[in-house]
């Protein structure tokens, strides 16, 4: 749009762009999802509407169809794109003012008109109904929405009540009986026909169902910042209502479910000097904002945005904890549609994940982040649950406990061969053959008592020989403890010893027998 274009009203194109009436121009500006120009249409991306049109309202239909109420000119104007070169305009009669536009959902536009106290039709063919619905005097019209019935409904602000109108034309004016001064300004209808009707005087909300008798009764109020005088509500899908508030230049919103103890969000406050006017919803739930005084449109994404990407790494058996964060307007929560790693939780209000891992494992999971709006992206996480580290085991303290004898079996020694002379001298143990245990520093092997003493932790084969050289035994013996004496029996020293006696018994036997003969 142009320099002091001042538009007054938004809608979206159902593709991602967006169309403005620009009041002070007197022309629709027509944008892409980017916010540029769509020059395709019109001149620039612009299409005049005549002078002093003024336009203040703009709505679209299924076929995408944009229809515009001249407040100046007491017209309505229809336009398609890529079907019409220029808009199509349907006059009224002076003294109607046309100030905002709805659709039914047959493709019937009407028209709320302030100062004729009525409701115009214009039918998709082109049949207009100048005055398809009467009000009562001095209602000053300011907002019409239509419910999913085919029913209209008006905010009357010289009246401070809501007319309902049917169908068919017929009128119930005081469908609902507003505070005296409220000065209702805006309505929205939710999807499952609830009634909000924005009370500029009051700066409060009121809810309604429009399926009540009337005079219906006030379901819940709620409360708007101190100067907010709304002038534009709005609805998406899920029943949130988004209010405008040009005098605080900010945007509240009264989540789906509301009770009047809720007080409403405020999710955008724009800059000083800058004013605000019409909102409206794109497919992928952005908020746009109409700024007249600046010409211009700001932007609002709903859906929250994932602002954490990576996790520390946990550990088995330790207690974890992090916490996942997110961007987004409103009460955000959060879930996993994917299992966590055993022993681990996700909160759901905090977005804190965390308890004690049970297993060493890597797991990919994802995390969504929700507002009453729309939901993030889900955001895709890997953690390692490393093992727990290892424990070092103690070096043990010796103790006065006696070791356990030697391990092993000896192997059996060659049988020795007594000399020839009979008499010969039997061998005795003299040294000792082969290497100390490994570790064992001051081991040492008695020949004559036939023991290994010393201070030793180890497994090795010894062999020990008799003094004339031969191999009389070999035994494995486990050495352990400080000082601890092992004995080793070797089968060949204890065979040369009972030839010795043997030997001994001999000599005296003989001497016997020397003196008796």
């Amino acid at each position: 749009m142009g320099s002091g274009a001042s538009p007054r009203a938004i809608v979206s194109t159902g593709g991602g762009g967006f169309v403005t009436a620009d009041y002070a121009t007197n022309a629709l500006s027509f944008f892409g999802a980017d916010g540029t120009p769509n020059t395709v249409v019109g001149v620039g991306g612009v299409v005049g509407l005549g002078a002093d049109a003024h336009p203040k309202s703009v709505t679209r239909t299924d076929d995408g169809t944009f229809y515009t109420a001249n407040w100046g000119a007491h017209s309505i104007s229809r336009f398609q794109p890529g079907s019409d070169s220029a808009p199509t305009t349907f006059d009224l009669k002076p003294g109607t003012n046309p100030a905002a536009l709805t659709h039914d959902t047959a493709g019937n536009i009407f028209s709320a008109n302030t100062i004729g106290d009525s409701v115009t039709q214009l039918a998709p063919g082109g049949g207009l109904t100048v005055t398809f619905a009467r009000l009562a005097n001095l209602s000053w019209p300011t907002d019409i929405v239509a419910d999913n019935h085919g029913n209209l409904f008006t905010a009357n602000s010289g009246t401070d009540t809501v007319s309902k109108i049917t169908g068919t034309g017929v009128v119930t004016d005081r469908f609902a009986v507003l505070d005296p001064w409220s000065r209702p300004t805006a309505l929205a209808i939710t999807p499952d026909g609830m009634l909000f009707v924005a009370n500029a005087g009051e700066n409060i909300v009121t809810e309604f169902d429009t399926a009540a008798s009337a005079p219906a009764a006030g379901l819940n109020t709620f409360a708007l910042p101190d100067g907010c005088s709304p002038t534009t509500l709005i609805s998406d899908a899920r029943g949130n209502i988004f209010v405008a508030c040009p005098s605080t230049r900010s945007v509240s919103m009264i989540p789906a479910g509301a009770s009047s103890a809720s007080l409403p969000d405020t999710i955008l406050t724009l800059p000083a000097s800058v004013g605000l006017a019409g909102l409206t919803l794109t497919p992928d739930g952005t908020l746009l904002v109409v700024a007249p005084d600046q010409s211009a449109v700001y932007a609002l994404p709903l859906a929250p945005v994932m602002t954490t990407s990576e996790l520390p790494a946990a550990t088995v058996g330790t207690h974890y904890e992090t916490t996942v964060s997110a961007n987004g307007v409103g009460t955000l929560s959060f879930t996993a549609p994917d299992a966590l790693p055993a022993g681990l939780g996700l909160d759901a209000s905090s977005g804190v994940i965390s308890g004690t891992p049970a297993l060493a494992t890597t797991s990919t999971f994802t995390v969504v982040a929700s507002n009453p709006v729309a939901a993030s992206a889900p955001q895709h996480f890997t953690l390692t649950v490393n093992a727990a580290a290892g424990i070092q085991t103690p070096t043990p303290t010796p103790t006065s406990t006696a070791p356990a004898g030697p391990t092993g079996a000896a192997t059996p020694p060659p049988t020795p061969t007594p000399s020839s002379a009979g008499g010969g001298a039997t061998p005795a143990p003299s040294s000792t053959s082969g290497t100390a245990p490994s570790g064992g520093a001051g081991a040492r092997a008695d020949a004559d008592a036939g023991t290994i003493t010393g201070a030793s932790v180890a497994t090795r084969d010894r062999v020990l020989t008799a003094a004339d050289g031969a191999a009389s035994a070999t035994a494995t013996s486990a050495l352990a403890g400080t000082g601890a004496n092992v004995l080793i029996t070797a089968v060949g020293i204890a065979l040369a010893a009972a030839l010795l006696v043997l030997g001994m018994l001999a000599l005296v036997s003989r001497a016997r027998r020397r003196r008796i003969g």
